[in-house]
């Protein structure tokens, strides 16, 4: 199950220095753009993010819990993709709001 490889991964970077400086690619919130880098160390990360310290199991259920419902056109895109085609109007089947992420 991906959340396991999750965990295994993140478990994998917390083993790093805590010293280390962690620049996110991505936030839960807008920032202000003020020509700051957003970065912490892995030592903050760690103490700020409750899940990071929860066992396997604990944190797979939690994620799990978070996972918003399927986009509704999903399906449909996965179907063109795989078979790779086009849709007959792409911005409509794109339309609507971006819910890939968990949050």
């Amino acid at each position: 199950m991906r959340a396991h490889a999750l965990y295994a991964s993140l478990q994998r970077l917390l083993a790093l220095p805590r010293g280390m400086l962690v620049l996110p690619g991505h936030t839960s919130a807008p920032i202000p753009f003020d020509w700051q880098p957003l970065a912490s160390t892995l030592a903050q990360v760690y103490a700020q993010t409750a899940l990071l310290q929860a066992a396997e199991d604990d944190f797979v259920a939690a994620l799990l819990a978070r996972i918003p419902p399927t986009p509704p056109n999903h399906t449909q895109i996965t179907e063109l993709n795989e078979a790779g085609a086009l849709a007959d109007d792409p911005i409509e089947l794109e339309a609507g709001a971006n819910r890939c992420a968990i949050a």
